[in-house]
């Protein structure tokens, strides 16, 4: 879709433009609720490089005049579509050993 583009493909700029929209449109809404510093791209978005990206970041500031979005960094993940997958197991390894520090933590609390 994205070499369909490039080559001026204008059904398929049309494709990415819209897809661009909507995904603003949802982390315009996230932006709303956790503003955060950063927005990483990690899924298969991440194969159209800039041009989806140029497409949602408008879209952003389109809908979000109120916050300074300028300072919020969008950015394409460096693992592509492996960044779920990585953050995911690196998640369930802290909630591992998180559930393990629990019981020591409460037997040194009872039997200091």
């Amino acid at each position: 879709m994205v070499k369909a583009a490039a080559q001026g493909d204008e059904i398929a700029n049309e494709i990415i433009a819209r897809a661009g929209k909507y995904l603003g449109i949802m982390v315009g809404n996230v932006i709303a609720v956790i503003s955060p510093q950063m927005i990483i791209f990690g899924w298969g978005g991440c194969q159209s490089g800039d041009v989806l990206l140029s497409y949602t970041r408008e879209a952003v500031r389109q809908r979000m005049s109120v916050l300074p979005i300028d300072k919020i960094q969008f950015s394409l993940a460096k693992l592509g579509n492996q960044a779920g997958l990585v953050g995911t197991a690196a998640w369930a390894a802290r909630q591992s050993m998180h559930q393990r520090q629990i019981p020591r933590i409460q037997e040194e609390a009872i039997h200091p």
